[in-house]
């Protein structure tokens, strides 16, 4: 048995299997016991299994039970997975389990808050904006709120910014620092206070709907012409409703970000990056 925490996790996947002419599912993740050592698990076996494995579990605790312990593929390595040692952790459907488990969680849970990569190997946000896009394909480590080991940088022409990418490697460390924890708390303040706009909206065209789009913060604002929550809360029942027929059921240009979301029936999720009222010459 090896317990600890785990500290990132895959979404799952699917794989034709050419030999016996079926779907083989998987997902990973990752492991710790230690300040020093963490290690990548994944799990492979039958749709049934391997989705009920990892909904059962999130960044938390567990049990691992009569795992194969293997060396790592000489060929990928660590390329879709965190930087570990030599070895991994399988699961396999005939003989390993997860449970979660709640005794021994105290001496564990700081572990949430260690870096896995060295704490002082990182770039500010205005580290990021002073190179631009000289980090343009960089690999890095950012640190805000939070402590992003491995993300990708990339230009966005569309933001005429650079912004951050996670990926299967990358490991998010919250509160890592004490300036990050009360950046964390505040913003948490924020959101429970209804201090900051996020909306969600359904897109439609000729072909069908996107439900649940999320429209939030700057873009929100700028949408809907308010340039503070205060402002928008204190709308009366009347602006309200006038400002939704804004936009309901007119012709938009809107500006879509689609990622895989496991958690939404179609199994994707919008986020709004600009949206306005469309000019005729633009509707076809």
């Amino acid at each position: 048995k090896v317990f600890g925490v785990i500290i990132g996790k895959t979404d799952v996947r699917s794989f034709p299997d050419r030999k016996i002419e079926i779907e083989r599912f998987t997902f990973g993740f990752t492991i710790r016991d230690s300040a020093e050592f963490f290690i990548n698990v994944s799990a492979w076996g039958g749709e049934a299994f391997i989705s009920g494995l990892a909904d059962s579990f999130s960044i938390g605790d567990c049990i691992i039970e009569n795992p194969l312990v293997s060396t790592k593929d000489p060929e990928k390595g660590d390329k879709f997975c965190p930087a570990t040692p030599h070895y991994r952790l399988l699961l396999t459907e005939t003989h390993s389990q997860v449970s979660v488990c709640g005794d021994g969680v105290e001496r564990l849970l700081p572990l949430l808050h260690l870096p896995v990569k060295d704490s002082r190997d990182f770039y500010s946000l205005a580290d990021i904006v002073a190179n631009g896009q000289q980090l343009d394909g960089a690999v890095i480590n950012v640190l805000a709120a939070l402590f992003v080991a491995d993300t990708k940088m990339s230009f966005d022409s569309f933001r005429g910014s650079m912004v951050a990418t996670v990926s299967s490697k990358t490991i998010i460390t919250v509160n890592p620092t004490r300036e990050a924890s009360l950046l964390f708390s505040y913003v948490k303040d924020l959101s429970e206070s209804g201090a900051l706009f996020d909306l969600l909206v359904d897109v439609t065209d000729h072909t069908g709907t996107l439900q649940a789009c999320s429209l939030r913060g700057p873009v929100a604002e700028q949408t809907l012409g308010c340039t503070q929550t205060e402002e928008f809360v204190g709308l009366t029942d009347g602006q309200r409703t006038a400002l939704k027929w804004r936009f309901l059921l007119e012709r938009c240009k809107i500006y879509l970000k689609i990622l895989p979301c496991a958690r939404m029936k179609s199994g994707m999720r919008g986020t709004i990056l600009a949206c306005s009222l469309a000019d005729p010459g633009e509707v076809k």
